[in-house]
């Protein structure tokens, strides 16, 4: 996953609103690392939003723009296998593990 050098902030939020936003740069080049480190899978993304109960937003503010990425778990292999995405509206979904979520959500 590739990123504008001129990060200005990161703002990360449930679906119900509560957030916190990231505006130290080392905070930030944190994020972002583990977000780099994001391995495409061979699904689309088709839909403005996931179509999961359970997602955070994580948005990566720049200095003229705005970038909307999806964190969330999913059950692969009937409910036995969970896995951690992070899906860039319209553009991929990326794996991450378990310990880089929990990184971006703590």
């Amino acid at each position: 996953m590739d990123f504008q050098d001129s990060t200005v902030k990161i703002e990360i939020s449930d679906k119900s609103g509560v957030s916190r936003t990231l505006i130290k740069s080392a905070e930030i080049e944190e994020i972002l690392s583990v977000l780099k480190k994001a391995e495409p899978t061979r699904r689309e993304s088709v839909n403005d939003t996931p179509a999961k109960d359970e997602y955070w937003v994580i948005r990566v503010i720049f200095a003229e723009s705005t970038d909307t990425l999806y964190l969330y778990k999913s059950n692969r292999f009937f409910g036995i296998v969970s896995s951690w995405y992070v899906e860039r509206p319209y553009s991929g979904i990326y794996e991450i593990s378990e310990q880089d979520a929990k990184s971006i959500l703590d």
